[in-house]
Parts: structure tokens; C-alpha cells; sequence
């Protein structure tokens, strides 16, 4: 303790810097952690941002893919089970439309994800499909053709077969015809419809021939029966030859009928390169979204990576604070309150020791009041 009169000289100071640096030793830290989290999550912004300009486009193109691959492959299956030529068609054309989509789709690929050996192989495969297609529509154009000339001689059969059925009740206008040359006559007409109806029903283009000719000579042999019976040429009857010789060319047109739709199973079945291109589209689709998913992943190691930047940063930033608050503790507080209750003491008469020691601010109040106390005590 210093002599009475005497006020003792500052030694240093300590307490405010520290508690100034400490301040704005956190503030600097506090700063700086919120620029590294705000820097970090512009950079993942940015980054997230560019994956998700690439990943979205890429899984939007394999879904296109996906779905217009399977578009071709159910419109393909329908097709093996179709025969009608309008049918075909009208199915034809559906895949023509979806090779067309597909195309544009394969355009929009990136090269350098996915091999250039296969996009060009899928476009080889989508040409030769779309010319067996337009192969098809043009079978099946023919056929639809065929039918229709073949279903024009439905009324002229339809006609024979009604004269045929009423062919009796004309010949009872001619009652000089013996019962055996009525029979003969009926017997040639029903001959002929026969082997006309026989090229209906039969699909072996084989059988259409012999049908032909027997059609032809049993039309023939009706006509000169009806010349040897010497029937007037007012009679109904000759009426028959004339509807006999209208349908003659059913069986070159169910020929040709048939030929096409040979041709046009011909063409489907040459469309299952269909199942080379489905499997080569589906197998890219999976390699475009294996390369979105790893997109995804670089994109979710990204966001762990940011938020453990932040966490550490908040850690240190926590640590810090703690110490601070620690050290400010031990050098401050702790020593305030004990100068405190030892001049609540002093007030109250005890000679409790005043801590003098140190050379900071808190040793200079000690001092202070150690030298007034004095004062007061040199004074009484």
C-alpha cells in the first residue's frame, strides 16, 4: 500500500484493449464467417443453378425418349396383330409420326454424353424403319384398292345368287324344256356360283386358279346350253351370262388381294428392327438419367459440403465467444466483484487486504481507493 498523500502512478493499462480487441476480434470473425457462408452459398447458388440448367433438359430428354420409345413399341405390337389394310394404315402412319418425333428428339442429344456410335446407329435404324414403313402404307394403299374393287362384285354375286334361287319359276315359262334340261340348266348356274364362292372363302392363292377356270367353263357350258335349247332371247334366262361374265375378274382381283396382303405381312415383319430401336433408345434413356442422378449427387456433395463450411465456421465462431467470454470472465468480472465486496468491507470497518497486484485498469481503481482509504485514515 502507498503512503498517505502520496497517489500512486498507473503502472499500464489492459483491461480495454483486451476487451476491445476481444470485441472486434469477433466482429472481425463474425464478418468474415458471414462473407465465407454468403460466398459459399453464392457458389453453390451458381453451381446448383448451372447442374440444374444441365440435369433438367437431360431428364426431360430421356423422358421423351422413354415415352416416344415406348409409342413406337405398342403402336409396333398392334401392328403384328392388324390385317385390315386401313387398319394398317392408319397405324402406319401413327409410327411414322413417332419416328419423326424421335428424330427430333436424338437431334437435341449431347454427343459428349452420350456415344456418338449409338445416336448414329439409332438414326440408321429409324431410316430403315421409316422406309419399311412407307413401304407399308403403300402395300397397305394397294390392298385398300384391291378391296375395293373386290367388294364390288358383292351385288353381281348377290344378283346370281337371288336368279339362281328364282331360276326355277322362270323356266316354267318354257314348258317345252324336258324335267332333265331344266335340271342341266340349273345344275351349270349352281356350278358357277360355286366355284365363284369357293375363291370367297378360300385364303391359298393356289386355289384360286382351278376356281377360275372351272367358273369360266361351267359359264361357258351355260351359255351354250342355253343356245342349244334354242330359249328366245327375250327369256330372262340370258340374263345369267351377262351377270356370269361380270365377275369374271373376281379372281384375278382376289389374286392380286392376296398377293398384297402377303406383301403387306411381309412388311411388318420386317419392321421388328423395331426391337433393335427400342432397346438401343431405352438403353440410352437409362444412360442420360444415370448421368442426371450423377448430376444430383455432385449437386447434393455440394450442399453437404456448404453446410459443413457453415458449420464449422459457426463452431469456431462459438468457440471464440466462449473463450472470450471466459477470458473476460477471469480478467474482469471475477476481479471487479472482488474489489467490490473488499471496499463494502472497508466501508462497513474491516481491514480486509486490498489486491493491488496487476497492471491493468482494475489494479489502478484498487490502488485508488487503497490511497483514499489512506487519506481518510491520515486525516483522522
Amino acid at each position: 500500500m502507498s503512503e498517505a498523500g502520496t497517489f500512486p502512478e498507473s503502472r499500464g493499462r489492459g483491461v480495454a484493449s483486451y476487451l476491445r480487441l476481444g470485441l472486434l476480434g469477433l466482429s472481425v470473425v463474425a464478418i468474415l464467417t458471414l462473407f465465407l457462408a454468403l460466398f459459399s452459398f453464392w457458389r453453390l447458388t451458381g453451381n446448383l443453378s448451372e447442374i440444374s440448367q444441365e440435369t433438367l433438359p437431360v431428364l426431360e430428354l430421356a423422358r421423351e425418349l422413354t415415352h416416344q420409345t415406348k409409342s413406337i413399341e405398342s403402336n409396333a405390337r398392334r401392328l403384328a396383330n392388324l390385317r385390315q389394310p386401313f387398319q394398317l394404315q392408319s397405324l402406319s402412319s401413327d409410327i411414322a409420326d413417332g419416328l419423326d418425333r424421335l428424330s427430333e428428339t436424338i437431334a437435341k442429344l449431347d454427343t459428349t454424353a452420350i456415344a456418338g456410335e449409338r445416336l448414329r446407329r439409332m438414326n440408321e435404324l429409324i431410316g430403315e424403319i421409316r422406309a419399311a414403313v412407307e413401304r407399308l402404307d403403300v402395300l397397305a394403299r394397294l390392298a385398300m384398292r384391291g378391296e375395293a374393287r373386290y367388294r364390288g362384285y358383292g351385288d353381281a354375286l348377290a344378283r346370281l345368287a337371288e336368279t339362281a334361287t328364282h331360276l326355277d319359276a322362270v323356266l316354267d315359262e318354257h314348258p317345252n324344256l324336258s324335267p332333265d334340261q331344266r335340271r342341266a340348266v340349273i345344275e351349270k348356274l349352281y356350278g358357277a356360283l360355286e366355284h365363284a364362292f369357293v375363291s370367297l372363302s378360300t385364303t391359298a392363292p393356289r386355289d384360286v386358279v382351278p376356281s377360275k377356270v372351272a367358273f369360266l367353263l361351267a359359264a361357258s357350258e351355260f351359255e351354250i346350253l342355253l343356245r342349244d335349247l334354242e330359249l328366245p332371247r327375250t327369256s330372262p334366262v340370258w340374263e345369267i351370262p351377262a351377270l356370269l361374265g361380270g365377275v369374271t375378274g373376281m379372281f384375278d382381283d382376289r389374286l392380286d388381294l392376296m398377293r398384297a396382303e402377303l406383301r403387306v405381312q411381309g412388311a411388318v415383319s420386317r419392321l421388328v428392327i423395331i426391337e433393335n430401336l427400342i432397346h438401343l433408345s431405352l438403353d440410352v434413356s437409362r444412360k442420360l438419367t444415370e448421368q442426371a442422378e450423377t448430376q444430383a449427387v455432385a449437386m447434393e456433395q455440394q450442399a453437404l459440403h456448404l453446410t459443413r463450411v457453415i458449420g464449422v465456421a459457426v463452431v469456431v465462431l462459438l468457440v471464440l465467444a466462449i473463450a472470450f467470454n471466459l477470458f473476460i470472465n477471469r480478467r474482469m468480472v471475477r476481479r471487479m466483484k472482488r474489489l467490490q465486496r473488499t471496499m463494502l468491507a472497508r466501508v462497513d470497518g474491516s481491514e480486509t487486504a486490498i489486491d493491488t497486484t496487476g497492471s491493468d485498469e482494475i489494479t489502478d481503481m484498487a490502488r485508488s481507493f487503497a490511497y483514499f482509504v489512506d487519506e481518510v485514515k491520515s486525516r483522522e
